[in-house]
């Protein structure tokens, strides 16, 4: 039987709080995932202006299961990011932690790519945006701008370093509500967010205005 599912892809290098604004993220990860061979739309997994990270995936596929480029399950779905404890950890069904792969096929938890094992977001807990921390809409890379970030790693000898040396707090949780400078080069990820059918008009409109721009 056939079970829908949505894939949550790291761009393939870490980025600063200087995105380029959204759209342009946005088309990172959509041109990504097409030189990696993957169908589906994907978008970045960011907070903006005008919309809460927990709107990106549309109603009808926030119910699917979240999973790697392996086929190993993440989250049991979409909405079970944004109500905190348990379920916004990191595979909450398995005893094991399953990776996060890059669309180059790199494991952010081990490669040398991805020092710090941190990812923008921009949100709080349940989605919302947060204005004041969001590196100036994913423009700025000024190191007294702050933008939101969450650690992956829950707890680990190494995790409490790298939470000093980057000024964050606890991790382990995809949207804990951390802050840490701009400069810093952290995990941008891309959520599969829709079919391809229905976000045809959005993914053409990015395209024809990105064509040219790379990030």
């Amino acid at each position: 039987e056939f079970q829908m599912q949505l894939r949550m892809v790291a761009l393939n290098e870490p980025l600063t709080g200087n995105m380029g604004g959204i759209q342009r993220v946005d088309y990172a990860c959509h041109r990504q995932a097409r030189q990696a061979g993957l169908r589906g739309t994907f978008r970045a997994f960011l907070a903006s202006r005008v919309q809460k990270i927990d709107k990106i995936v549309r109603p009808p596929y926030r119910a699917y299961p979240i999973i790697n480029l392996r086929g190993e399950m993440l989250f049991r779905t979409w909405n079970d990011l944004f109500h905190g404890g348990s379920a916004s950890e990191l595979s909450p069904a398995r005893q094991q932690r399953h990776d996060i792969y890059s669309f180059n096929n790199r494991n952010i938890f081990n490669d040398i790519v991805w020092p710090h094992k941190v990812v923008w977001h921009g949100a709080g807990p349940s989605g919302e945006r947060q204005l004041d921390s969001y590196c100036d809409a994913w423009t700025s890379s000024d190191a007294k701008t702050l933008g939101v970030a969450a650690s992956l790693i829950a707890s680990s000898p190494s995790s409490h370093q790298q939470q000093q040396q980057t000024g964050g707090g606890g991790g382990g949780k995809l949207l804990a509500h951390d802050k840490f400078s701009c400069q810093n080069r952290f995990v941008v990820l891309c959520i599969e967010a829709t079919s391809q059918v229905v976000a045809s008009g959005w993914v053409k409109r990015v395209v024809e205005h990105f064509e040219q721009k790379t990030i």
